[in-house]
């Protein structure tokens, strides 16, 4: 029996099929609990999740924990 595709499948797809003509998503919908989320209005966790996507879409899952990483230590004005 086939796999039935659910809205949240085809919009993820969608999502996906979006960042491989150049329009990258910061996430696509539906990712959330995916790794960290990029906070609010800062260009770098942008382009971090921006990152992460292509590199799930292409399979280099390394690259996607490296982005997860880097977006978890991300300062934002907290001290370590």
């Amino acid at each position: 029996m086939p796999h039935q595709r659910t809205p949240q499948d085809r919009a993820r797809r969608a999502a996906l099929a979006d960042a491989a003509v150049g329009g990258v998503p910061a996430e696509p919908p539906g990712a959330a609990g995916n790794g960290p989320a990029p906070a609010p209005g800062c260009d770098v966790c942008e382009a971090l999740a921006r990152q992460r996507v292509i590199a799930r879409r292409d399979g280099d899952f390394s690259r996607v924990v490296d982005c997860d990483v880097e977006l978890r230590r991300h300062p934002h004005g907290r001290r370590r």
